[in-house]
């Protein structure tokens, strides 16, 4: 006979109530029924937020006063088990109480917690759960730090394990987090108990694992046998047995070709495991779920600092995650597995979970795992001086790592683990020396717990950190804004030797059109509106703010007066600079993708939007996609070529092929002038060998002199755009394909004949848009009432045709409607 051991897990998710008390008014449940308050229903798992909080733009706070939660349940004498109550996180100076007593004091968001109570639990059960006003508890007079950080206005929050969200004044709306975010349950826990299980999922060289658990038994039963099964394998396990305590280890092999791969270089395999025990002449079951195995290494020197995943290196492209919704921290499954199939879709296959933001749930990293996508974790540390050798503080955050590894250790997409953000660099900027800049925490406890519970995976003390100074460029890891912020040319991310940046290219990206309505009501757009600035991003103190840093770049680019612009036509103003920043970063990555530069990371800040305007992120806050987020997707092609500008080497191709085949093409050259001349073209027949980077000279290309990139200026400009394309030498099928401005991206509206675009249905049966332009056409924007498009914002070269696939928003979709738009096209062309 087979049981199922898995714990029977009830959740505590319905007839929850909240009310508001002042601080510290009210100590207990006791108090409350004295009371006349106005309770008001609550959801759980989720926050006082989701409650109170009528709009994002208009926070209240919600730190000053007590927060009390109350539910009732029942519990029935047929449920066979020990009886716990589970607390996936509670933010965060919780009390908890079960029939009046007290079982629980919480002081960490970042922790779970699993509570037996077989002695309180009763037929019909009333559970409260007070939060505490953290306005309280930071106003405690504690010891000063050694440096005080801008990132944050109170310092005291170094004391306090809750995420930085809603804490950050120059970039995050004030929604601080309070409530049971995260599960309640009531749990049964079995006779036959798994009480801890590890699968080392880093795999030996030799393809080799370890696998180890423990399991508790009642009185007088033994093991007869174990057994790992894994895919189709079935691996024996050694028997230890001591005090009713049972110890089960063994080891297996995987297979290369079945070895988990991020995306873009092969296919991320899962394998359906589960533990099964004899005991008693009855099988015993437990559900592991699906698990990838691979190899990985650090390789790391003075040259470089890359990924090494099944013997390849991977260059990481991505961006900075932040959370899925800024009330319920959390979102829902559909919404995170939206925004992750966007970016599986976008050529990403990194995210990097900053430590301001949120250990995520586990749905988050089963998709990482389902999709291909590699995740750079950093514990909740950020930018500050952490009271680490505090006794309690130290055990606080001693418990809350140890629960955070032993839970993503399960997670073969979890590849680097990071000590804290931006803790080394602040310190260093601030001018202290550098024994302070680090402590023995991250530099020697966080590593060796990392190798323990989750043997294999990379650890960094801090990001950025390596150099001379912890932000210095030409070594270790790299906080990247010199082009951005700092204002400098493209060519600075050549000159720069940066080998992995976790952190870079933070511009304020436009939202869509119907992003901008929310923000005002469907009034006129206008720059200067306090509502819209309100939404830009900026350092607390700097006196400018990333609008500032994209007019910069537009004016670059487009050789127009960025406050003239937005003042005398703000339509125009939008269009422009919603495309500008994707040209900046298509042009940064083409430079660190090829074969001469070092670079073999690079993850943008953001990738989400926290609210509705023109934020870091390249999707906003209801995931749709913003111009940069197509722009990433042609820069982050596993099969592509690219124009490098070489100054007066003239122009190289950068030709890509990540995959695990050669790939047989051909490459075409084309430059024009006027938006329809054909200034030369020139095409070869080339192999890509599989995991390769190489480099074509367009000189020894040609065999002539053209200065493509007109530096040498002999006489006027010859060349307006240049195209460079990847067709598959069998079908003709255009893989990739990518423009180089050799000036200037500017350009006026006009009207072209001959533009045809209609609706078509492609092999598969779905809807997609068929593009043919006699003349060049720049920015191609597609906005449909009922789809989306595959690709938007692209140039389309004269005498070219595209075909674009539409995604549509739902089942019920219409027939697609929409039109076309070009930033050198006059007036809009219908598509229906």
């Amino acid at each position: 006979m087979e049981v199922s051991a898995t714990d029977h897990r009830i959740p505590l998710s319905a007839d929850w109530q909240l009310v508001r008390t002042a601080a510290n008014a009210i100590a207990n449940p006791a108090e409350l029924l004295s009371q006349v308050l106005a309770w008001q229903s609550a959801c759980v798992p989720g926050t006082v937020a989701q409650i109170m909080l009528k709009d994002a733009a208009q926070p209240i706070d919600l730190d000053a006063d007590d927060w009390w939660y109350r539910c009732h349940f029942t519990s029935s004498s047929a449920e066979h088990g020990t009886p716990s109550l589970y607390f996936g996180g509670l933010a965060t100076i919780a009390q908890v109480w079960l029939n009046g007593v007290l079982i629980l004091q919480s002081h960490n968001m970042f922790i779970t917690h699993q509570i037996d109570v077989a002695d309180y639990l009763q037929p019909a059960n009333e559970l409260v759960i007070c939060f505490r006003s953290l306005a309280q508890t930071l106003g405690q007079k504690r010891p000063r730090p050694r440096w005080k950080t801008n990132l944050v206005n109170q310092q005291q929050l170094r004391w306090v394990r809750t995420t930085l969200l809603g804490h950050i004044p120059g970039w995050c709306p004030p929604i601080t987090p309070v409530g049971p975010w995260r599960d309640v349950a009531l749990v049964y826990r079995p006779h036959v108990e798994l009480v801890a299980s590890h699968i080392q999922q880093v795999l030996a060289v030799d393809g080799d694992f370890a696998a180890e658990f423990v399991v508790r038994l009642p009185s007088a039963n033994s093991i007869s046998t174990a057994s790992l099964i894994v895919g189709d394998q079935s691996l024996p396990l050694r028997v230890n047995q001591s005090d009713g305590v049972i110890t089960l280890m063994g080891k297996g092999a995987i297979d290369a070709s079945q070895q988990w791969w991020p995306h873009t270089h092969g296919k991320p395999r899962l394998h359906a495991c589960h533990l099964e025990v004899m005991v008693a002449g009855q099988k015993y079951v437990w559900d592991l779920g699906a698990r990838g195995f691979k190899q990985q290494r650090l390789l790391a020197d003075a040259n470089q600092v890359a990924l090494q995943i099944n013997g390849e290196i991977v260059f990481c492209r991505g961006a900075c995650w932040t959370v899925a919704d800024i009330v319920t921290l959390d979102g829902s499954q559909e919404s995170l597995l939206r925004s992750l199939t966007l970016a599986r879709d976008a050529g990403m296959n990194m995210l990097r979970i900053g430590g301001t933001m949120i250990y995520e749930s586990d749905i988050f990293y089963q998709l990482c795992d389902e999709l291909g996508i590699l995740v750079w974790q950093d514990f909740m540390f950020a930018n500050m001086d952490y009271p680490v050798e505090d006794a309690d503080f130290h055990q606080l955050i001693l418990t809350e790592v140890q629960t955070q590894l032993r839970r993503l250790s399960r997670f073969t997409c979890v590849s680097v683990y990071c000590g804290n953000s931006e803790v080394q660099q602040q310190s260093a900027m601030m001018g202290m020396m550098r024994d302070a800049w680090s402590n023995h925490f991250f530099d020697v406890e966080l590593p060796e717990l990392c190798e323990q519970l989750h043997p294999g995976a990379i650890y960094f003390p801090s990001t950025p950190c390596g150099g001379a100074l912890p932000f210095s460029l030409n070594e270790g890891l790299a906080h990247y804004y010199g082009v951005g912020a700092y204002k400098r040319g493209v060519s600075d991310a050549a000159l720069s030797s940066v080998k992995f940046t976790p952190e870079t290219l933070g511009f304020s990206h436009i939202p869509e059109p119907a992003s901008i309505d929310k923000i005002f009501n469907g009034a006129l757009f206008a720059a200067h509106h306090p509502e819209w600035k309100a939404r830009v991003p900026r350092d607390s103190s700097a006196g400018w703010d990333f609008e500032d840093i994209r007019d910069y770049y537009l004016g670059l680019l487009f050789q127009v007066d960025p406050v003239t612009l937005r003042s005398h036509d703000p339509q125009r103003y939008l269009e422009l600079s919603r495309v500008v920043t994707g040209e900046i970063i298509q042009r940064v990555f083409a430079i660190w993708r090829s074969a001469e530069h070092p670079c073999q990371g690079a993850l943008l800040w953001f990738y989400k939007d926290l609210l509705p305007g023109a934020g870091w992120g390249m999707l906003d806050s209801d995931n749709q996609p913003k111009a940069v987020y197509y722009a990433l997707k042609r820069a982050a092609k596993s099969v592509a070529v690219y124009c490098v500008d070489r100054g007066l080497d003239g122009l190289s191709l950068t030709l890509i092929n990540e995959t695990a085949s050669e790939h047989r093409v051909t490459l075409e050259l084309a430059a024009y002038k006027s938006g329809y001349i054909e200034t030369l073209k020139a095409s070869r027949a080339l192999t890509l060998a599989p995991r390769s980077t190489t480099t074509v000279n367009v000189d020894e290309l040609l065999g002539y002199f053209a200065d493509l990139t007109y530096s040498y200026r002999f006489g006027p400009k010859q060349h307006d755009q240049v195209s460079a394309r990847l067709r598959d030498a069998q079908s003709d099928h255009l893989l990739h394909e990518d423009f180089y401005f050799p000036t200037s991206y500017a350009t006026s509206p006009q009207k072209f004949e001959g533009v045809s675009v209609e609706v078509i249905a492609r092999e598969d049966g779905q809807p997609a848009v068929k593009i043919f332009t006699p003349h060049f056409l720049q920015s191609v924007r597609l906005e449909f009432k009922s789809h989306r498009a595959e690709d938007n914002y692209f140039h389309l070269a004269p005498g070219c045709t595209r075909v674009i696939g539409l995604e549509s928003f739902d089942d019920n979709a219409s027939a697609v409607k929409g039109y076309l738009e070009a930033l050198n096209l006059l007036e809009p062309i219908r598509v229906r």
